[in-house]
């Protein structure tokens, strides 16, 4: 809905076509931030728990 809103008013499809890329973009990188950074807190988590278990 958003986007067909947009498109009517941007009438130039190349104008579109750039900002429907930097969208992608964005999300993309925002969405591998975010997945890196849960891979590196659960890695985190999980030696945290080995080196507990190993000091017990």
């Amino acid at each position: 809905m958003l986007l067909l809103a947009l498109a009517a008013r941007i009438h130039s499809l190349p104008l579109l076509i750039v900002s429907v890329l930097v969208a992608r973009i964005g999300y993309a990188l925002l969405f591998m931030g975010g997945l890196a950074f849960a891979i590196t807190a659960s890695h985190a988590g999980l030696s945290d728990a080995v080196t507990n278990c190993a000091s017990r």
